[in-house]
């Protein structure tokens, strides 16, 4: 496909219903605004949800990579841009950039995403099934998109939770962004007041349904390092990776342990 349309950019204003208690961007929010940027770009190419129905296809996502160097406030407009790439294997590979109202890159993102039967749930190449999107060959990659997940240790804190109705999405199962606020609902006001999230990437290895009785794990070490894992029985169903540092810090208030004493935002 020619690029013409290779790349598509959406302005978002973050709201105080999109914000944290301390008027920042909310990583979830963040994680909505990519998915809402990447829905428009593929309803523009015509490879959305009516174009893949009729054939009894949809698109999962399978990896997610993102790093921010700051948390933009309620009321500051962010640009965001996507673009895919050529795939591969069977991933179709989509990259973010965010950039404040002076065109300065505070973020970027990478994700990989496949195209399966609605009904086995088997992979299935998109150009076979007669769609396809541009490789944006010309533009350079923001961020590299990982395909692993490294080991982690340190201190681990493991609880119950059986997905609910609010964490489903359209095709019946968790959708992507509430793996975010498990995560953050784990971390804790606490230490969320404190913290911010500087970078992760989370893996989805298999689809999560309503009442299935996950375990998560937090595992936090030396440095800002996490993890965070969801496992159902003995299998793992999503992995978490990331790292933490201090917030723009407030008069009188210090770092929690588990953030870099020297934190902030990256520069």
């Amino acid at each position: 496909m020619e690029t013409a349309n290779a790349v598509y950019e959406r302005s978002f204003v973050p709201e105080t219903c999109q914000s944290d208690p301390q008027g920042r961007w909310r990583i979830g929010a963040v994680l909505e605004a990519m998915q809402i940027t990447a829905n428009d770009h593929c309803r523009a190419l015509r490879v959305w949800r009516d174009e893949l129905g009729a054939k009894g296809l949809l698109w999962v996502l399978f990896r997610t990579d993102l790093r921010l160097d700051r948390y933009p406030c309620v009321g500051e407009t962010v640009v965001v841009r996507t673009f895919t790439k050529a795939g591969r294997m069977k991933f179709i590979p989509r990259y973010f950039t965010f950039t404040d109202a002076r065109g300065e890159r505070f973020g970027a993102a990478g994700s990989l995403w496949m195209m399966i039967d609605r009904r086995t749930r088997a992979s299935v190449s998109p150009a076979g099934c007669g769609f396809a999107l541009p490789d944006a060959a010309e533009i350079e990659a923001p961020i590299r998109i990982g395909m692993g997940e490294k080991p982690i240790a340190g201190r681990t804190d493991a609880r119950t939770y059986a997905p609910q109705y609010t964490d489903l999405d359209a095709n019946g199962h968790v959708g992507n962004i509430r793996y975010i606020d498990w995560l953050c609902n784990h971390l804790g006001p606490e230490r969320m007041a404190r913290c911010e999230i500087a970078d992760l990437s989370v893996v989805y290895r298999q689809e999560v349904r309503c009442g299935d009785p996950l375990v998560h794990t937090l595992t936090l070490a030396d440095g800002g390092e996490f993890g965070f894992d969801g496992s159902v029985g003995d299998r793992q169903v999503f992995g978490i990776r990331g790292r933490l540092r201090a917030r723009e810090p407030e008069p009188g208030t210090a770092c929690c342990d588990d953030c870099p004493e020297k934190g902030g935002y990256a520069k």
